[in-house]
C-alpha cells in the first residue's frame, strides 16, 4: 500500500506510550510498505533527531513550528481565550496552516491509497482533505480521559474548567470519528466506549505491543524493595497518581516493609514531584532517562496506580517483558488481556494496592510466579511484529471498502 501517515508529534525520544507505538508501527509499515511521515516539529529539535527519524522512514517531511511552552504567559493566554473557542484547548494547539498547505501538496503530486492521521489532535490539520480514505488512530478515548479529569478535581473552579473541556473533547471526538473512513482502537474497552457514546460502526481494534527481546536483554541484581514506575511525568494523569502514591499508599507499604524505596522514572517531573525526592529519602525522581530497562531489571515490584486514562498502558507489558511484577489500578491494566492473581495483581484503593505491593516485596517465590506468568503472556501474544500486521490489513480493507463504495 502507499501510505500516508501524518502527526502533529515527532516520535522520538520513544519516552512515552503513545510515541513508542507510533514509532514502532512506522518502523514495521515503512518497511513494508511504501509510507510517507509528514509530521510537524518544534524548530528546536535538533537535525541528529530528525536524521534518527529518517533511518526509520527515509520519506520523512518535516514541518517545522514554534510549539508551545507551558511556562509562558502565552501559553496561559492561549489557555483562557480556549473559553470561547469551539476546539477543546489540546486540539486547537496542534492547529498548523504551514502542515496543512503541506498536506494538500502531498495529495494532489502523489496517488496515496490511505491518509492514516496518528492522535485524535492531528485530524485537526485534515480541513479540506476528502480525496482518500482517512483512518484516524486513536491511542486514547480523549473525551474520556477530559471525563476522568473532570471527576478527580476538588474545587469549583477545576471543576468548571474540566467540565467544559471534557464537553468540547466530546462533540470535536465524536464529529472527527464519524467523518473519517475507520477508526483503530487500542483495545476492545476503547472501541465499546467509541460504540456507546458516539454511536460509531466504523471500529476496529490492534493489540498493544512490546519489543519482548529489547525488555528482556537486561540482567542485574534485582533490590529487593524497589519499587518502580515509569511514564511522562509532564502527563497529568501521571502526576496525579504519583502524588497519590507517596501521600496516600506508599505510608502503608513502609509501615510493614521499612526499607521500601521508590524510583520515579520520567522526563519533565514538575515541583510537586521533585519535591518528593527532597522530601522522602527513599525517593529517587530521575527526570528523562535514555534507556528506562535498567530501572526496571533492578526493580522488585512495578507499579501502574493509574486513575485518569485511557487506551493502554504501553509500560504495563514493557514490564512484563522485563521480569519484573505488575501491580495497578483496574484503570492502569484497562483494555489488555491480563488476568488478575496470575500475570498481575489489581487494586483500586489505598489498602488495597498497599496489601498487593507488599504481598509481592514479602514473598519473592510469588513475585517470581506472577513475573514468570506475565513474561509469557507478552510474548506469546504481544510482539510488534503482530501488531504491525493487525494495523495494514485494517488500513488495507477501509482501502477496499471505499473504493466499492465509489463504484
Amino acid at each position: 500500500m502507499k501510505i500516508l501517515f501524518l502527526g502533529t508529534q515527532l516520535p522520538l525520544p520513544a519516552d512515552a506510550g503513545g510515541r513508542i507505538r507510533t514509532l514502532n508501527l512506522l518502523k514495521r509499515l515503512a518497511r513494508d510498505h511504501d509510507l510517507t511521515f509528514v509530521c510537524s516539529v518544534d524548530l528546536n529539535v535538533e537535525e541528529s533527531v530528525l536524521d534518527e527519524m529518517r533511518q526509520v522512514c527515509p520519506k520523512f517531511i518535516v514541518v517545522r513550528q514554534p510549539q508551545w511552552d507551558r511556562n509562558s504567559w502565552r501559553y496561559y493566554l492561549k489557555l483562557v481565550a480556549s473559553f470561547v473557542s469551539p476546539y477543546p484547548f489540546s486540539i486547537a494547539k496542534d492547529y498548523s496552516s504551514a502542515l496543512v498547505r503541506q498536506l494538500h501538496q502531498l495529495i494532489a503530486a502523489e496517488r496515496f491509497d490511505v491518509l492514516v492521521c496518528d492522535f485524535l489532535h492531528a485530524s485537526i490539520n485534515l480541513r479540506g482533505v476528502n480525496s482518500l480514505p482517512i483512518v484516524l488512530f486513536e491511542h486514547n478515548v480523549e473525551g474520556e480521559i477530559f471525563r476522568r479529569h473532570y471527576l478527580q478535581q476538588k474545587n469549583w473552579i477545576g471543576k468548571l474548567f474540566w467540565f467544559y473541556q471534557w464537553k468540547k473533547m466530546q462533540r470535536y471526538e465524536e464529529y472527527v470519528s464519524r467523518r473519517v473512513d475507520c477508526c483503530i482502537a487500542v483495545s476492545d474497552v476503547d472501541k465499546q466506549t467509541f460504540q456507546r457514546d458516539y454511536g460509531l460502526t466504523n471500529v476496529s481494534v490492534i493489540g498493544t505491543g512490546v519489543d519482548v527481546n529489547y525488555f528482556a536483554d537486561q540482567r542485574a541484581v534485582r533490590k529487593p524493595h524497589r519499587l518502580v514506575f515509569t511514564g511522562s511525568m509532564d502527563w497529568l494523569p501521571n502526576e496525579d497518581v504519583i502524588l497519590w502514591f507517596a501521600n496516600e499508599i506508599l505510608p502503608l507499604i513502609h509501615h510493614r516493609v521499612p526499607d521500601v524505596s521508590l524510583a520515579i522514572v520520567g522526563r519533565r517531573p514538575g515541583r510537586k514531584v521533585v519535591q518528593l525526592g527532597h522530601s522522602w529519602p527513599q525517593i529517587l525522581v530521575t527526570g528523562r532517562v535514555e534507556d528506562v530497562r535498567p530501572f526496571l531489571a533492578e526493580g522488585a515490584v512495578f507499579i501502574v496506580p493509574l486513575r485518569i486514562g485511557g487506551g493502554t498502558r504501553i509500560k504495563v507489558f514493557e514490564a512484563m517483558a522485563s521480569g519484573i511484577p505488575v501491580v495497578s489500578t483496574s484503570i492502569g491494566a484497562e483494555g489488555l488481556q491480563v488476568e488478575h492473581g496470575h500475570n498481575i495483581l489489581l487494586a483500586d484503593t489505598p489498602a488495597a494496592f498497599a496489601e498487593a505491593v507488599t504481598r509481592l516485596l514479602e514473598s519473592p517465590a510469588t513475585a517470581q510466579r506472577m513475573a514468570a506468568a506475565a513474561k509469557s503472556l507478552v510474548t506469546e501474544n504481544n510482539d510488534w511484529s503482530i501488531v504491525s500486521r493487525q494495523f495494514a490489513e485494517i488500513c488495507r480493507k477501509t482501502t477496499l471498502r471505499q473504493q466499492g463504495a465509489c463504484k
